[in-house]
């Protein structure tokens, strides 16, 4: 077992969320490095968690596109249902239409989503900063 392997272990972490600068840092959402100074580590690191977050949001419009009829009281088992039956869809090599995401593109530019509220640096607490680093360490190693 590697050494960042055994940092996560110790951390408790065996699964997390991960956010964009917008989220806080905390012991289950990872968040990107923030400095002006950010070591190649570091910028390797938020170059990682950006490709994650990328896929993340191609899925979820890819939800919303094939699934977007639905009404709000069904939001959160529709998603836990559209993501078993995505990839049911994928596993039958069912095609996406693009036209699928026409109404999502609107429904997301007539209704942004709000900002978040700003977190302050004692927000973050040391935990956190640990997973994060842990975790630097081992996706910078693959």
């Amino acid at each position: 077992m590697t050494r960042a392997v055994q940092k996560l272990e110790d951390q408790g972490v065996h699964m997390f969320f991960v956010g964009d600068s917008a989220y806080p840092l905390l012991p289950w959402i990872t968040t990107p490095y923030h400095s002006e100074n950010l070591t190649t580590k570091q910028e390797a690191f938020n170059k990682a968690l950006g490709s994650m977050l990328e896929v993340a949001e191609q899925a979820f419009g890819r939800l919303k596109g094939r699934w977007y009829g639905a009404g709000p009281q069904y939001r959160p088992k529709l998603v836990m249902a559209c993501c078993v039956l995505h990839n049911v869809c994928k596993a039958q090599e069912q095609v996406f239409r693009q036209e699928w995401m026409v109404p999502v593109r609107d429904a997301d530019s007539c209704h942004p989503q709000p900002p978040p509220p700003p977190t302050t640096r004692s927000q973050v607490n040391a935990q956190a900063c640990a997973i994060r680093d842990a975790l630097l360490e081992r996706i910078t190693v693959l």
